[in-house]
């Protein structure tokens, strides 16, 4: 049943304006959680109404005009003009080529706050009126009211209000889910490259050896786990190619935590085979290399604690030196000991020669003496063994002196204790001692 304008004019009132507000309102509170139709800068809220106000095609596009009421996730109404238009193609001359299949397809929205002006348009009634070629229509509004004054959009209100919105977040929930894994799924693949590229990394670096070197070189020698010992007083007894390996190791322990660690830091989904690498590699680095390095950091530092035993302490790289000489020996443990005479130089001394005798174990110093009165060794040597039935001479020129078993003929180790060392002077002078009685000042001359 429709009413005249008149009729209809009694029914425009500021009270039902009122009503329509605070019903839009209202409702707009209890919605606030229900996903929204209209997602603009300027406008976002629910569609509680839609009219197609024109439709039709011809040569060249299709077009879908439409009026829409939607109440604001702020309590307001707006009305709203929506256009959808589909360009089809061109016509060159009269031969007409159709291009629907890839065409451009614009959609356009425009939202405004409602006015009294916009309510009538919802409650007015529209014929539809057809173009005389049949391809398009449009509506013509009517003199006649359908509804009484906002009662169109207050309907309108009220169906959207009593709609089933446990579906539409159900559906929205879904929708937004997806849309976290997919941001997800692109987040892995983007870790997942950056994963593999510092695989590469990894292993380049492993491979060139020279970067993992110098982290346990110059790094890890400061950490527990590669400890030098403190029995090693000399750090230049270390061989270079001795610690090598250990260094290197103590380099890849580094590199391995630091990949295992990048690789198994968050996001974890989606990344299966880079966690499952980043597992592998720790467990290679707690069950390989970790005991691998301490193994061979310990094989090396006992190296060196026996180089500081069984080699020469290299004196004339350090200070002037005439002459030198060398004793195989035991200590107490029976481990091997190289005992050296070193002749040398007092530092400030105007002498022509070496005035300075030095007595070295290995490469721990025993003792020392030096001549007076501008006096110089001749760098010769006599020693005396208990096990000998001469003295041994040497005249000039460093070496090695060794003893000889007389059951086996082997190399036999001199006695520290019992082994007497003569070193003549340019004077006539001779200075006599043992090689254990020099770390007593046990010197006579």
């Amino acid at each position: 049943m429709t009413t005249t304008e008149a009729d209809y004019r009694q029914t425009c009132t500021v009270e039902a304006e009122r009503g329509l507000l605070e019903l839009a309102n209202h409702i707009a509170r209890k919605r606030q959680t229900t996903p929204t139709d209209v997602t603009l800068p300027t406008t976002k809220g629910w569609l509680i109404a839609a009219r197609i106000t024109s439709h039709g095609n011809d040569e060249k596009e299709e077009w879908t005009y439409e009026d829409q009421a939607v109440l604001g996730q702020d309590g307001r109404l707006y009305q709203g003009r929506y256009e959808q238009e589909f360009v089809k193609g061109e016509n060159f001359g009269n031969v007409f080529t159709n291009y629907r299949t890839w065409g451009t397809q614009c959609n356009h929205a425009d939202y405004a706050p409602m006015e009294s002006t916009h309510y009538e348009e919802w409650d007015v009634c529209y014929s539809r009126v057809d173009h005389p070629n049949g391809k398009s229509w449009r509506i013509s509004r009517l003199l006649e009211y359908e509804h009484p004054h906002t009662l169109a959009l207050k309907k309108a209100l009220e169906e959207f209000d009593n709609k089933d919105h446990a579906a539409l977040i159900e559906q929205q929930d879904k929708r937004e889910k997806a849309d976290i894994k997919q941001r997800q799924l692109g987040d892995a693949r983007k870790r997942t490259e950056i994963d593999w590229i510092a695989i590469g990394l990894a292993a380049l670096a492993a491979v060139t050896v020279l970067g993992p070197y110098l982290i346990g070189h110059f790094l890890m020698r400061r950490t527990p786990l590669l400890e030098e010992y403190q029995a090693i007083f000399d750090p230049e007894v270390r061989g270079i190619w001795d610690h090598f390996g250990p260094d290197y190791l103590a380099g890849l322990v580094v590199i391995a935590a630091l990949l295992a660690l990048f690789l198994l830091v968050r996001p974890w989904k989606f990344r299966t085979i880079s966690i499952v690498i980043g597992w592998v590699v720790v467990a290679v680095t707690l069950f390989f290399l970790l005991p691998m390095t301490t193994s061979t950091w310990d094989a090396a530092e006992g190296k060196s604690l026996a180089n500081l035993r069984e080699t020469a302490f290299p004196f004339a790289e350090r200070y002037y030196d005439c002459a030198s000489w060398t004793f195989a020996s035991e200590n107490g443990a029976q481990q091997p000991e190289l005992w050296q005479v070193h002749l040398g130089q007092l530092k400030g001394a105007s002498v022509d020669g070496c005035n300075k005798v030095d007595v070295y174990r290995g490469w721990r110093f025993v003792g020392t003496f030096v001549l007076d009165g501008g006096d110089t060794f001749t760098s010769e040597i006599t020693v005396t063994s208990p096990d000998w039935s001469e003295p041994y001479d040497q005249d000039t020129g460093s070496g090695e002196i060794y003893s000889v078993s007389g059951t086996t003929g082997e190399h036999a180790a001199f006695n520290p204790v019992t082994t007497s060392i003569q070193l003549p002077t340019e004077f006539g002078r001779v200075l006599q001692f043992t090689l254990d009685g020099a770390g007593r000042d046990g010197f006579t001359i």
